[in-house]
């Protein structure tokens, strides 16, 4: 099961089923909520103010209340749940009590602990926690002579993630910086310094870059990680001066990338970190391996322009760049004309499930996102999250799409079900398209009406919205859809004729088409010089057979389609809604569910405010393809 199709935990549906009866609504009325938030180094607590407690607040001293916290936000945001954050407003009812407040949780850097729920009410539906880090903060003085107070405040692993990619290393190495001279040499400052220092130090044996060869050697600390090079294809333009090494194009591996780089140089060595950062960064890393950072295999997966990413599938037919040496379905080199390997080189092995921490990218690549500068310098500010977003973007760009990678948090139950040990605060890197086909159970949200008493949820918004580019197509009489592809599910569903309208011999004609231009592709790749023309073109025929398969068969297995439609729905507060979790509504047109594949949504966006007794959850979902 994937973490972006996903049924809900028990509890939850537990809860919600419980929710339909006619007598929970005076059952909510009747107990109110809690909110608790403490600072464990500081040894401060505060809770909320409601009404019943304001006469037991007043100190005898100063004939004020002591403060109180009045309102709670915690939302899980950001790109696909990466982001766990939250404010909250206090007020404090005269300066004693503010700068006491102010001492105890105004400080960025300080932990906090917050437990919120409902009163006399158990299960883990019901209450939930929050553990993070204050990171900024704000007050003004009131008409009353008080002060109004809010505090914002993140999860330790959302915090690191905003690091600088290129804080300063005290490496105590040095490497050769001048790849055309071989005569400077450079103090190791930063993490791509620190990939040239191990292509010619560090590996398994030194190698001669001097010399015209392939190489590529296995990290013996870090299995998934990476260090390869190649040839220059005969065929290609001179890459960027300090990107050639002696007629060599270098490149790392993802996992590389984010197990050495990133957790062991970035994390554990930096010596320059700030203390809010240094709190949380022997809490939490990147987990990037073959265990959760796994997405489809395409068979006829190829990289559009190999000079930036490399996918090495091990299916010698699909690795050819240029016209010589056997063909699509004849014996080749596995990186084709110009791209010779090892028998070393990580691949993305399995029959359906690709190794993706195995692939590849350059190291001009890799400077560029990071924004590094010369060999040497210590380069711009990049946050850790930028800086992979752009490493994805290359990814998904150079795939057509076939992989979207992301940095997120897990649940327990998530880690669990992906077969991985939880780590609180880490992020893992995950494939946002990897929704492998299950018996998800689904939340239902639908509002209460004549023929239902679903009185936990209290609004749901359906939308509909044709995409502008079938609307373009539609307005100049074509039949194409967001794809450009005829007859896909996604027009069909729109037109009320789901099921498809090519016939067999129809399907079968354009995959021998598609598959004939995806071998074309690659040889002009190479034939034409690696140019922004036939990247392109590869780019378009890559991303309609991801889309859709060459074959009837793959077709039905890789269709990952997006609807334009968008559900979201408030229901009273409730813990345990996850990222990815499967919801469905009854108010949802028929002609949605009607055919194969049927849509689902997904939740992509959770959050929790409580006001006052009040507690509320709202949640955003995106539609998809039912697995």
């Amino acid at each position: 099961m994937g973490i972006f199709y996903s049924g809900a935990q028990q509890f939850v549906l537990d809860e919600l089923s419980a929710r339909k009866s006619k007598g929970y609504v005076d059952s909510r009325r009747q107990k109110g909520v809690y909110v608790k938030m403490a600072s464990p180094s500081s040894g401060g607590t505060l809770d909320a103010l409601d009404s019943t407690s304001l006469a037991s607040r007043y100190s005898k001293s100063t004939g004020k209340p002591t403060p109180a916290l009045q309102n709670l936000n915690i939302e899980m945001s950001g790109d696909y749940g990466s982001l766990k954050k939250g404010n909250a407003t206090v007020k404090c009812f005269d300066k004693p009590s503010f700068e006491k407040f102010e001492q105890e949780f105004l400080i960025p850097g300080t932990e906090i602990e917050i437990k919120y729920g409902r009163v006399d009410t158990p299960g883990q539906a019901n209450n939930g926690e929050f553990s993070g880090v204050v990171y900024d903060y704000s007050f003004k003085l009131n008409n009353q002579l008080g002060y109004d107070c809010e505090l914002k405040f993140i999860s330790k692993g959302s915090m690191v993630t905003e690091m600088n990619v290129n804080s300063k290393l005290e490496s105590g190495k040095t490497f050769t910086s001048n790849y055309d001279g071989w005569n400077a040499i450079s103090d190791v400052i930063n993490i791509c310094d620190v990939f040239d220092y191990d292509v010619q130090n560090d590996m398994d044996d030194q190698v001669d870059l001097d010399e015209d060869e392939s190489f590529s050697y296995p990290s013996k600390k870090y299995p998934s990680a990476h260090v390869a090079g190649t040839d220059s294809p005969d065929a290609a333009p001179e890459p960027k001066e300090d990107g050639m090494v002696g007629g060599n194009i270098v490149y790392c591996s993802l996992g590389y990338i984010v197990n050495k780089l990133i957790n062991d140089d970035l994390l554990t060595k930096n010596a320059e970190a700030d203390s809010t950062t240094r709190k949380g960064r022997l809490d939490m890393k990147y987990i990037c391996n073959n265990v959760v950072t796994i997405g489809r295999n395409y068979p006829l997966i190829f990289s559009a322009n190999p000079m930036k990413v490399l996918i090495t599938s091990g299916n010698k037919r699909n690795e050819k760049y240029g016209g010589d040496g056997g063909g699509m379905f004849g014996a080749c080199k596995w990186w084709g004309k110009g791209f010779e390997s090892s028998a070393e080189d990580p691949v993305l092995t399995g029959r359906k499930t690709a190794h993706l921490a195995n692939i590849l990218i350059s190291r001009d690549v890799l400077r560029k996102c990071a924004g590094a500068g010369a060999s040497g310098d210590e380069g711009s500010k990049t946050s850790i999250n930028s800086f992979l977003g752009e490493i994805f973007k290359e990814i998904y760009t150079n795939s057509a799409g076939a992989w979207d990678l992301t940095a997120t948090l897990l649940t327990e139950v998530q880690a669990r079900e992906m077969g991985t040990k939880w780590e609180r605060d880490s992020m893992y890197i995950v494939d946002r398209n990897w929704a492998p086909g299950s018996d998800a159970e689904k939340i239902h949200l639908n509002a209460l009406n004549a023929s239902s008493f679903d009185n936990s949820t209290r609004n749901v918004a359906i939308t509909g919205k044709v995409p502008k580019d079938m609307a373009a197509a539609a307005f100049v009489g074509g039949t194409g859809t967001v794809s450009g592809k005829k007859g896909t599910v996604v027009s069909e569903i729109l037109k009320g004729t789901v099921g498809g309208s090519m016939s067999r011999l129809e399907a079968f004609s354009e995959a021998a088409k598609l598959q004939k231009a995806l071998l074309t592709n690659r040889e002009l790749i190479h034939d034409n010089g690696y140019s922004e023309e036939e990247i392109s073109s590869a780019k378009t025929n890559l991303k309609a057979y991801v889309e859709g398969g060459t074959t009837p068969a793959e077709k039905a297995e890789f269709r990952k389609d997006m609807y334009p439609l968008s559900l979201s729905a408030t229901v009273d507060g409730i813990n345990g809604i996850q990222f990815g979790n499967a919801c469905q509504s009854d108010l949802v047109p028929s002609r949605y569910f009607l055919g194969s594949p049927k849509v689902c949504f997904t939740v992509i966006k959770t959050s929790h405010s409580i006001s006052g007794n009040d507690w509320i959850t709202d949640i955003e979902t995106i539609c998809r393809a039912e697995p």
